[in-house]
């Protein structure tokens, strides 16, 4: 039962302990899994410096997957150098997206020694984008959104500092629960989803508020999304698995200790599965690949192993 593998996290802050399961599943992937990132990132390389999705040039969004990528495949010195230079001749962040990638690409590249402020006017933008009754909203928006008071709560563990009004924001959140266990996004929508459960779980967690009955119900629901293919759906009448929605529920299973309860084996062929000559794309109904798919798919396959290889131990 699910309710038998959920235990309480380590107190290393949900981006430490994500980092440190992805590098240690990293180590145990497969050379050529490994040895292909560096080469994948390559053609989608700004002349600036950033990193850009499938068309049009470098933004923060896909520069943050690609200082990911950078990290965990340990690039040499001058692909974050490139990226610093960027990021500095960027203007003021604009909203919480992308105050976020920033923050993180920043995290990252000071964990390389490279000292970088963090954006100046986060908490302009993290005031700006407050909702009514708690929780983040979409820029102009009044509802609270699941995903972006996750980004918000990140933002916080990020900078140290302290997140506005924990209590409401609580509320907002578990208001977007839904019957079965997941949550939507915003309020009036009616399907809960994976990658919305898997924020609202993580947000709860990172704002002190986690409920163990919750939290079991959420996993029971992102397991009861995978499908025959092995991924796991974005929804229960999605028509087929995509790797968005399983990183996302991997994620959060592996935060709970709950990753046990997934068909493994068949997870990870369907991972595989989506793997091309330039990297992962989202689904067999979207065969292009890209930069955040690319790190979905690794960054999937490092928690399966990173998983495999504590119950080894």
């Amino acid at each position: 039962m699910i309710s038998k593998e959920i235990h309480s996290s380590q107190s290393a802050g949900f981006l430490g302990q994500l980092d440190a399961r992805l590098r240690e599943g990293w180590q145990s992937l497969a050379p050529t899994l490994r040895d292909s990132v560096l080469a994948w990132l390559e053609p989608f390389a700004d002349a600036h410096g950033g990193y850009r999705g499938r068309r049009g040039s470098a933004d923060t969004y896909y520069t943050d997957f690609g200082v990911r990528l950078l990290d965990l495949a340990d690039a040499p010195a001058d692909g974050f150098g490139r990226v610093d230079r960027y990021l500095r001749s960027l203007r003021r962040a604009t909203d919480l997206v992308d105050l976020f990638s920033r923050l993180n690409a920043v995290r990252l590249l000071r964990r390389r020694e490279i000292a970088m402020p963090w954006p100046e006017n986060a908490g302009e933008v993290l005031r700006a984008q407050r909702a009514e009754g708690g929780g983040f909203a979409q820029p102009g928006r009044r509802e609270p959104s699941a995903y972006l008071t996750f980004l918000a709560a990140l933002a916080c563990e990020i900078t140290g500092d302290a997140f506005p009004e924990p209590a409401s924001a609580a509320a907002a959140v578990r208001a977007l629960r839904r019957p079965g266990g997941g949550f939507a996004d915003r309020p009036g929508e009616a399907l809960a989803q994976a990658s919305t459960t898997a924020a609202a779980i993580a947000a709860l967690g990172l704002i002190g508020a986690a409920d163990a009955r919750e939290t079991e119900e959420a996993a029971r629901f992102l397991v009861g999304l995978q499908g025959p293919d092995g991924g796991i759906r974005a929804h229960m009448d999605a028509p087929g698995a995509d790797l968005l929605s399983t990183f996302t529920a991997l994620t959060c299973l592996a935060g709970v200790r709950a990753l046990n309860v997934v068909r493994l084996a068949s997870v990870g062929r369907f991972i595989l599965d989506l793997r091309t000559q330039g990297g992962f794309c989202g689904s067999m109904a979207d065969p292009e690949c890209d930069i955040e798919y690319t790190y979905y798919g690794i960054g999937g396959l490092c928690l399966l192993q990173a998983h495999l290889n504590g119950r080894r131990e």
